[in-house]
């Protein structure tokens, strides 16, 4: 099978819809953040917090480069783990790309109850978590429609329809 990666803005469902994907699949799911969580022994909002977000995505790079080893599995990307170009290519060369891409308006109804990420701090009212959202997604669309599968997230009615129909996708019936 290889590796699946997934990738999406924060609030896309990235963590969950990898779990079920590699139960489903039968392979292992790996979380980029967690990988990096552990390996520094911090949270991402202290990374970012003590040295900033360069020094974070030089880590995740480097987890990065770890899991682009495995040979096979499903990989919840940061959301921002694209923009580096060294981790884009490093993706492309090592896996399918999966796009989860969702609106800013479900964003923001996933995200605005628990709001930790570092990225979207200060971002206090809907209206300003909007504003911060659809910035970033500017910035990074690019990136995400890179991949080879893109799933319109509010389309889906389940974490597991989006499973299958990924799995209808990466299996095509003959």
């Amino acid at each position: 099978m290889g590796l699946i990666f997934l990738t999406g803005m924060t609030g896309s469902g990235k963590t969950v819809v990898g779990e079920k994907l590699a139960a489903k699949l039968g392979i292992a799911f790996i979380d980029l953040d967690a990988k990096v969580a552990r390996t520094t022994g911090r949270k991402i909002p202290q990374i970012f917090a003590e040295e900033g977000e360069s020094a974070f995505r030089e880590q995740e790079a480097l987890a990065l480069r770890r899991v682009a080893k495995t040979p096979e599995g499903v990989v919840a990307l940061g959301a921002g783990a694209l923009e580096r170009q060294a981790s884009f290519e490093l993706v492309h060369a090592h896996g399918a790309l999966v796009y989860l891409r969702a609106s800013v308006d479900l964003l923001v109804e996933r995200l605005h109850v628990l709001n930790d990420r570092p990225l979207l701090a200060g971002a206090d009212t809907a209206e300003d978590l909007k504003a911060r959202l659809r910035e970033m997604l500017a910035r990074r669309e690019r990136h995400y429609l890179t991949a080879q599968i893109v799933i319109d997230i509010d389309d889906q009615t389940s974490v597991e329809s989006t499973v299958d129909r990924i799995c209808q996708i990466l299996k095509p019936s003959s």
